[in-house]
């Protein structure tokens, strides 16, 4: 009984070995990026691969007003004014400091609030529905996609203060009761996703340049 003989096979594989590295390069690259956005939809949600419909902290603390971003003067009049009901306090040198600040007097730097970080994103016009870990948006504008070589592409942060914060908070627990938020990573449906896709972009260039 004879073989079944293929012919053509070693040129068609020349053919794709030489085209492979930039090939893979780009795929790579497009379904990091894929990822990243992957990522993103799923934060901006409220859901995360350690669970969903996690809530902002009401637990007490105290919140910079002035030379603050995060509080913007047109914001401090609900703090500071005639009816204001909040404790202000100014500062001196490393201490926490009551300076008996009137409610109207520009010195106060900061605030406490009793029912935390939910109440001061309340404050600042911020969803309070769930946690989606965007407060100016930074952090997760910030993801990017990198490609290290042939065969690999990496997800990433280009700011080294966003990559610190994206550890704790996906890692190793943010805040003093290390509340880990779960967002950098893939679930099994995502991972799926990215597979197909990575599938029917390798298939589209084998038929595109006569591969297939």
């Amino acid at each position: 009984m004879s073989g079944i003989r293929v012919t053509g096979l070693k040129e068609t594989l020349e053919r794709f070995k030489k085209a492979e590295k930039a090939v893979n390069t780009q795929l790579m690259l497009g379904v990091a990026t894929y990822g990243e956005n992957l990522i993103k939809q799923r934060t901006d949600k409220g859901e995360f691969l350690n669970g969903s419909g996690k809530q902002y902290s009401k637990a007490g603390a105290i919140f910079p007003i002035a030379g603050s971003a995060k509080l913007k003067q047109h914001y401090r009049s609900k703090l500071i004014g005639a009816n204001s009901k909040f404790q202000l306090f100014g500062r001196s040198g490393e201490e926490w400091k009551r300076r008996g600040i009137r409610k109207d007097d520009s010195i106060a730097r900061y605030v406490f609030l009793e029912n935390g970080y939910f109440q001061f994103r309340q404050l600042t016009n911020k969803q309070v529905a769930f946690v989606n870990l965007n407060y100016t948006g930074k952090m997760l504008n910030g993801m990017r996609s990198i490609s290290e070589g042939d065969n690999k592409a990496v997800i990433s942060f280009e700011r080294a203060e966003d990559r610190i914060k994206a550890y704790y908070l996906s890692f190793a627990g943010a805040g003093k009761n290390k509340i880990v938020y779960d967002f950098f990573g893939f679930n099994e449906k995502e991972k799926d996703q990215m597979m197909d896709l990575f599938e029917t972009e390798v298939t589209e260039w084998l038929r595109g340049n006569d591969v297939l």
